[in-house]
């Protein structure tokens, strides 16, 4: 079967333009240290330092013709607070496959109105289940496609609340951020790889390990699946001014939010390389030097957020990620590496001026890791309309 070849680690990467990502402050309601960026031009907050949000996690995120997939919703809420109270959202694909929902309207492509909630009445020995994260709504897709196709399933709250105390029955509101999954449909291989374009890309095998994605637009969307850690070659046919990787986690079968690290081109021509993951409590970053002793920097987090911003001489040419869980499950680290075809200048983020040929980001969670997944990681990218992929150490 296809899937066993894959086993339960599972690496995406989709490459997509139109992106949009700011470390400044977002104004509009979600607080001064939320960060936003979108997919596809849409201002869905999906990264944000909010503890209050919806994610996502499916059955299976590679899908055959005839077969189908359970989405379900888990509802995350502060954790000094005691439950979850009621979230009202919508949920979002890119093709119609809703056979039956536990709540909300079918339509088209998504389900609309769809709403949870759960009483909480100490006074009455009614208590609300306190799970963090809490699965709050479930669905069957099963997507009308014969095509090759990478489709993303997004929860996008309007209203969120939680009970605040285990002693109360009364609920506070809280700005929600949203959640996304990817679904693989139909994918092709490529080499040892899954591939599957988004909407308005087309694919060109190249090979036996490489294949041409183009787009009429410099939105370029393609979804990767591989079975370890493998390194992604990328030769855009015009320099990128963006590029955001993220990877979505999931922690005993729930999902726990995303590593995203993002590289944005600046006034200068250099790019900023900056690293978040909400559920992180240290950063560290490993400089490879070309000549000399190599370099590293830890820092801390607060809420996820590192304050590692790197700047960069020039976007990479490869890029590979993978999970590490210690020993003791102790702690998980998100790595992300990424490597130079030629030395570059770096300056760290305490202001060490280095050149490199590689750099690698450990995100890492220090508390009991439990059983820890990757789900999914997705790249986006702008600024090109033709991309050529190859797998270095593809057999």
């Amino acid at each position: 079967m296809l899937r066993s070849k894959f086993g339960s680690l599972i690496l995406v990467l989709a490459l997509a333009g139109s992106v949009a990502y700011a470390k400044a402050p977002f104004v509009g309601g979600w607080g001064a240290s939320a960060y936003q960026y979108s997919f596809e031009g849409s201002h869905t907050v999906y990264a944000s330092t909010s503890p209050c949000g919806l994610a996502l996690s499916a059955s299976n995120n590679v899908l055959l013709p005839g077969e189908s997939t359970t989405i379900d919703v888990w509802a995350r809420f502060p954790a000094d607070g005691y439950a979850f109270a009621s979230s009202e959202f919508d949920i979002s694909t890119g093709l119609p496959g809703w056979a039956q929902v536990s709540d909300g309207v079918i339509a088209d492509t998504g389900v609309a109105g769809a709403s949870a909630s759960q009483l909480h009445q100490p006074f009455v020995g009614t208590f609300a289940d306190p799970s963090n994260p809490l699965r709050i709504w479930s669905g069957e897709y099963q997507p009308q496609s014969f095509e090759p196709r990478l489709v993303p399933v997004e929860a996008i709250p309007s209203a969120f609340s939680y009970y605040p105390s285990e002693l109360t029955a009364s609920s506070a509101e809280c700005e929600a951020a949203a959640g996304r999954q990817w679904l693989y449909v139909n994918p092709l291989t490529v080499g040892d790889v899954l591939v599957a374009p988004g909407e308005g890309t087309t694919i060109e095998l190249l090979g036996l390990d490489a294949f041409i994605a183009e787009s009429d637009t410099q939105t370029i969307l393609i979804g990767e699946l591989y079975p370890a850690v493998q390194k992604v070659r990328m030769r855009p046919n015009r320099p990128l001014t963006n590029l955001t990787v993220e990877v979505g986690m999931q922690e005993d079968g729930a999902p726990i939010g995303s590593v995203v690290i993002t590289y944005t081109q600046l006034e200068s021509a250099a790019y900023e390389m900056y690293p978040y993951w909400a559920e992180a409590d240290a950063y560290e970053f490993r400089f490879s030097q070309a000549a000399g002793v190599d370099y590293s920097l830890k820092l801390k987090s607060t809420e996820g957020d590192g304050d590692g911003s790197v700047w960069l001489e020039r976007m990479p040419n490869t890029f590979s990620g993978e999970l590490r869980v210690g020993a003791q499950a102790d702690q998980a680290r998100a790595v992300s590496r990424v490597e130079f075809d030629r030395p570059v200048r770096a300056i760290a983020p305490d202001g060490t001026v280095l050149k490199v040929d590689a750099i690698e980001v450990h995100a890492v969670r220090l508390h009991d890791a439990g059983q820890i997944q990757v789900t999914g990681q997705a790249c986006e990218a702008t600024g090109a309309d033709r991309v050529v992929w190859s797998y270095p150490d593809s057999p």
